[in-house]
């Protein structure tokens, strides 16, 4: 959630140019503001175009906010590591 806050206080525009989003853990303070990152690229004009990298469970996480967000938003592409290696 710091981070859309941190870029639109120094005027940063993120949306345009977001390829990829890696979470380290699958938290709250990790991933809270993964939903409204979503929703801001698909504002502008590129829902689903980030692609999600995380650990085991963010395919299923992802998935579950198929169930506030709708399709648009999710992204096209996420990859889970697990072991050392993208599943």
């Amino acid at each position: 959630e710091g981070s859309q806050r941190f870029c639109g206080e120094h005027r940063l525009k993120v949306a345009s140019r977001l390829r990829d989003v890696l979470l380290t853990r699958l938290t709250w303070e990790t991933m809270g503001g993964l939903p409204g990152m979503l929703f801001t690229l698909q504002d502008a004009g590129r829902g689903g175009a980030a692609a999600v990298h995380g650990p085991a469970g963010l395919g299923s996480l992802v998935r579950s906010f198929r169930h506030f967000m709708g399709a648009g938003p999710l992204p096209r592409r996420v990859c889970e590591v697990v072991d050392g290696s993208a599943a």
